[in-house]
């Protein structure tokens, strides 16, 4: 969906990518799913996703490395 030109909302853990205690756990301990952000581009060369992030104030084109991104989407 994003190489036709399109970004896509995704929810994911908050505070896996700002580097943040982890506060949003299931009743197991789990990181949960608790923010949402725009993915705008992957870049697989260089492992990094792009994101326009509303939850932070440099948030416009934030990138992360594409490890982290699936870690905190996967909740």
């Amino acid at each position: 969906y994003l190489g036709s030109g399109h970004a896509v909302i995704v929810s994911l853990n908050a505070e896996m990518i700002w580097g943040e205690p982890i506060e949003s756990k299931d009743d197991a301990g789990n990181p949960v799913s608790d923010h949402a952000v725009v993915v705008t581009g992957v870049d697989t060369r260089k492992g990094v996703v792009h994101l326009n992030d509303s939850g932070n104030e440099m948030g416009r084109d934030e990138q992360i490395p594409l490890d982290l991104f699936a870690r905190a989407w996967a909740t």
